[in-house]
């Protein structure tokens, strides 16, 4: 899809967000850091949001993400991870 929706079910907000797709061609990656997601609410991102290092954007129509990682910080400042991938 063009979006991907992230759910924080967490009774506490995450806050700087960063988020990493990484693509199939190893080490191509791209980024986006967000301040704040709110507990109990949901973020919907597009996946154009996200950009290279050298500013280019995904596409989500030409490029296959390989694995999808978030991290932030949590109540307590302890840092939250998650990770997911795709076959």
């Amino acid at each position: 899809g063009s979006q991907f929706i992230i759910y924080n079910n967490d009774t506490f907000d995450w806050a700087n967000v960063d988020f990493q797709l990484t693509l199939e061609d190893a080490g191509s990656s791209y980024n986006l850091s967000i301040p704040v997601i709110h507990a109990g609410k949901k973020r919907v991102i597009r996946a154009s949001e996200f950009t290279s290092m050298n500013g280019a954007r995904f596409n989500p129509y030409t490029m296959k993400p390989k694995r999808f990682l978030v991290w932030c910080d949590t109540q307590d400042r302890k840092n939250g991870t998650y990770f997911a991938g795709w076959k």
